[in-house]
């Protein structure tokens, strides 16, 4: 099947369309491929993810801007971060098979088998930007929408910080393959009301701390706390 074909499938399966299937592509390639065959770094996603972003970050404010018209600003910035982190992202990729169009050089994604969320996250922006130059902005906005319906909901419930857990756990792995440690160091008050504190480790070096009403709770918290200091969550 040509290449344009699968793009053509892959455009009609879910409700959108192009007037320029070079910026599809280009959406599609991944850097190691440029530099594998020697071309010019504009033949890759990285500037249409720069793009992307962009439009992420609007559409998905002004989604929850609506949705929750009495939240107070840092509510909805924390919120728009869990939409936009790479666990979201690199689910709403999955979720289009997206790794299957992706074209991508000769490279080892640190020993994985599959490609990293943060390189489907990376490329399902650059879609976005590369739609952006060449489709309608609506139709990105209704694309784009149906993703934030289907997870904002399990967001709210658990707190905002549903992922943090996660999204931190992928950073960890991608850097050396080790995880987060979760260390309880205080817990106080009656046993039917009891609040714990609770320190999150890497390498070695305390990055972050949060409290809740259980333990869970509190290492949300923590993992939480950690993504902030570490720029994995994006705040004001």
């Amino acid at each position: 099947m040509e290449y344009s074909e699968k793009i053509t499938k892959f455009l009609f399966k879910n409700k959108l369309s192009s007037n320029d299937f070079e910026q599809i592509r280009t959406a599609f390639t991944h850097p190691s491929f440029t530099n594998e065959k020697g071309l010019e770094y504009t033949q890759n996603y990285e500037r249409l993810e720069f793009l992307g972003d962009a439009v992420l970050k609007l559409i998905s404010s002004n989604y929850l801007f609506k949705k929750y018209p009495d939240f107070h600003e840092g509510e909805l910035t924390r919120i728009r971060s869990i939409l936009v982190s790479d666990a979201c992202l690199g689910k709403f990729a999955k979720s289009i098979d997206l790794e299957e169009m992706l074209v991508v050089g000769n490279v080892d994604f640190r020993g994985k088998s599959v490609i990293p969320e943060s390189v489907l996250a990376c490329a399902f922006e650059a879609l976005l930007g590369a739609l952006y130059l060449s489709s309608e902005f609506s139709q990105i906005e209704t694309f784009l929408v149906n993703f934030f319906e289907q997870v904002i909901d399990e967001i709210k419930e658990n707190q905002v910080f549903v992922n943090a857990k996660a999204i931190l756990q992928e950073y960890t792995q991608s850097i050396d393959k080790t995880l987060p440690i979760y260390e309880t160091v205080n817990e106080f008050g009656p046993e039917h009301n009891k609040t714990f504190e609770v320190e999150v480790y890497y390498q070695q070096r305390k990055i972050g701390s949060g409290s809740g009403k259980n333990k869970k709770e509190a290492q949300q918290n923590a993992a939480a706390n950690a993504c902030q200091r570490l720029k994995l969550l994006e705040v004001k």
